[in-house]
């Protein structure tokens, strides 16, 4: 880590973060950083911090200064994420990784946020066992949004997901495909009929919040042999929209006796928390108008992402699966 850089952050865990963590009982007797082997996107550093009073903490930096990936509205996503970590969740007591502070320069293009670091194995590691956690785990957030809605719908930085949020999805996907091949665009007209009526299920549910991005990568199981603790990351995509939508991220693929477990584990936990949960046929054919959404987004990207045809044909053969599900 460069030495102002270095200087920086020694200056955020001086003012903000040794104060809330240690109570101001301690100072930095050294500081070291080394990149984080779960960066994706964009550069992490695991901070480990040694403390003159002998204690260790180890911290997770997120640089949102520049990406290696295509981000879609960079800005309001950045934003969004340290507004979720700050604000909405930081007294939530859901297991997100504990928020310590950020260093924001608009000016000089430096956007840190610096979290827990969290030893978790994400679920899409985790024999399938762990999995039920991560169903369980969202509808006790929709618990949250159930009991505080206000804490929520008055953020005015989390994207509405409604019509014109599924809608426009379509039409960019179709100039996308357009430019892959002929082939494709036809594949994608098809699996396009009738998706104005999809367009309205998803957008007439009821309202939670919403993670956005409920990948399995995103949802770290700690102690995977005993899952108590279930801590979800990556909020750049938070949203009000249904409670189904980041259900269906997270089982997207799975059917038959896998996806009843899920969805019971799910069902269960919402029952606990007060959150409706509709009956099994009207579920699925939710489900699966949010994972054929899922194939529309991802070809509207393809361009963008440089996807290969051979990509955009996995998409589209999968689009084809789940559109003969559906009506």
């Amino acid at each position: 880590m460069p030495d102002s850089t270095a200087s920086k952050l020694r200056g955020l865990l001086e003012s903000e973060v040794l104060p809330r963590v240690r109570g101001g009982q301690s100072s930095i007797a050294e500081l070291r950083s080394a990149p984080s082997p779960s960066a994706t996107s964009y550069a992490a550093q695991v901070v480990t911090v040694r403390l003159t009073d002998g204690a260790t903490l180890r911290m997770f930096l997120k640089d949102f200064g520049s990406s290696r990936l295509f981000k879609e509205d960079a800005s309001g996503r950045r934003a969004r994420e340290l507004h979720v970590y700050r604000d909405l969740l930081r007294d939530a007591e859901l297991g997100v990784p504990a928020y310590y502070g950020a260093v924001w320069n608009e000016e000089r293009e430096r956007f840190w946020i610096v979290i827990e670091l969290v030893d978790g194995v994400p679920v899409a590691d985790c024999e399938f066992g762990s999995w039920p956690a991560g169903t369980a785990w969202l509808a006790r957030m929709q618990g949250l949004y159930a009991r505080e809605p206000d804490r929520f719908e008055r953020s005015p930085l989390l994207i509405r997901h409604d019509a014109d949020f599924f809608g426009s999805r379509s039409e960019r996907a179709l100039w996308s495909a357009g430019r892959i091949s002929a082939r494709a665009t036809r594949r994608l007209r098809r699996i396009l009929s009738g998706y104005d009526d999809f367009v309205a299920l998803m957008a007439d549910q009821p309202s939670t919040f919403v993670h956005g991005s409920y990948r399995p990568e995103n949802v770290l199981i700690e102690d995977p042999s005993e899952p108590s603790r279930v801590c979800v990351v990556d909020w750049e995509l938070a949203a009000i929209g249904s409670p189904l939508y980041d259900l269906a991220r997270l089982c997207d693929g799975f059917r038959g006796a896998r996806l009843d477990w899920l969805l019971d584990s799910y069902g269960r936990e919402a029952g606990a928390q007060g959150v409706p949960v509709p009956d099994l046929e009207r579920m699925v054919e939710a489900l699966d108008c949010f994972s054929l959404h899922r194939v529309v987004k991802a070809i509207s990207h393809a361009l963008e992402k440089g996807r290969t045809r051979r990509q955009v044909s996995d998409w589209l053969d999968y689009g084809e699966t789940v559109r003969a599900r559906l009506p």
